[in-house]
């Protein structure tokens, strides 16, 4: 038994976003004769984020309710994408830059920057997410909820399932929302 490592220098690829290779390797004993049994790892490789948005609530639009937040999931590249198995969202109000707990039931405004996740209800289809109105602030004009004619800004991030930990998203795309709400 013996480890050993290859670097690319002595392996001949193209790093195409989206191709497939196969490593395969076998044994030389020392008589010269190679294993008739190999071992092989087959891989897409992937160095592109993914893409997310928000749906809803629309850009630049005025609403009187929140009842969930939707949006969208693409992995690159289009050729082999892997998934998208986690989306984080940040909804800040926009007047004092305060970010949302999400936390379900007992949520607040909190001054330090706040991502919500799987734990604060962002649920993770194939193409698409969600969050439902228990993790969201009511429509009220009390401190833990919505106030009317306050503007606030919804942006999101998300890693596919590359090896290595993922390929993440960097917050702030164009593809977030801002939205007023007014009741």
């Amino acid at each position: 038994y013996v480890n050993w490592t290859s670097t690319t220098n002595n392996i001949s690829y193209a790093p195409l976003d989206g191709s497939t290779f196969t490593v395969m390797a076998r044994s030389l004993n020392f008589a010269g004769t190679y294993s008739t049994t190999y071992a092989s790892n087959t891989f897409v490789y992937d160095s592109q984020a993914p893409q997310t948005g928000v749906s809803t609530p629309v850009n630049s639009t005025y609403t009187s309710t929140l009842a969930s937040l939707t949006g969208t999931t693409q992995d690159f590249p289009l050729v082999n994408p892997g998934a998208v198995p986690v989306v984080q969202l940040r909804l800040q109000r926009v007047t004092d830059g305060f970010y949302w707990t999400g936390t379900t039931g007992v949520g607040v405004w909190s001054n330090s920057l706040q991502a919500m996740g799987a734990a604060q209800g962002v649920a993770v289809w194939v193409s698409s997410w969600n969050v439902g109105s228990s993790n969201l602030p009511a429509p009220t004009n009390l401190a833990t909820g919505l106030e009317s004619g306050d503007s606030y800004y919804i942006t999101t991030s998300g890693t596919d399932s590359a090896d290595g930990g993922g390929n993440t998203e960097a917050w702030n795309s164009p593809r977030g929302s801002t939205f007023t709400f007014d009741n």
